[in-house]
């Protein structure tokens, strides 16, 4: 969504805006001297940093037969390190894992749900980085039957 009259971050504190919600796959991916001067940046606006939507990129299995639990968490840790420096206080696991959270054609509905939860369960290990975790997890949208699934 584009708010008219809000183009850059620091347009939401002229406008009146009283937080930034980021979207920090845009974020989490910078090269190490680039995000600390977006971190800068962000933090001079003035207004809290309170949550980022789509922290894990959209090409990262969570459901499949190409699904790798080290990269997940090696990517959760990498996420949340860079949330954490952001200060944010909550991440929103969704809107750009789409095609990650999707089962492909033919691959077992319980096993695609299994995963699916497993991976709502690495999150919760990672307790350290005092961030709330919020799952927007559309089922019609990743191709799994609930219906077939205990």
């Amino acid at each position: 969504m584009q708010v008219v009259g809000v183009t850059a971050p620091e347009d939401a504190k002229t406008v009146g805006f009283e937080y930034l919600e980021l979207a920090i796959q845009n974020v989490v991916s910078l090269p190490d001297a680039e995000f600390d001067r977006t971190v800068a940046r962000l933090k001079a606006i003035g207004i809290p940093l309170v949550s980022g939507y789509g922290f894990l990129p959209a090409d990262l299995k969570v459901v499949g037969p190409d699904v790798s639990t080290p990269s997940i968490d090696e990517q959760l840790r990498h996420s949340l390190t860079r949330a954490q420096r952001l200060g944010l206080t909550m991440v929103v696991y969704g809107n750009s894992l789409t095609k990650g959270r999707s089962a492909p054609e033919g691959f077992p509905q319980e096993k695609a749900w299994q995963q699916l939860v497993d991976s709502a369960a690495v999150q919760q290990r990672l307790e350290e980085f005092r961030i709330d975790c919020r799952q927007r997890l559309r089922i019609h949208r990743t191709g799994i039957d609930r219906g077939h699934c205990d």
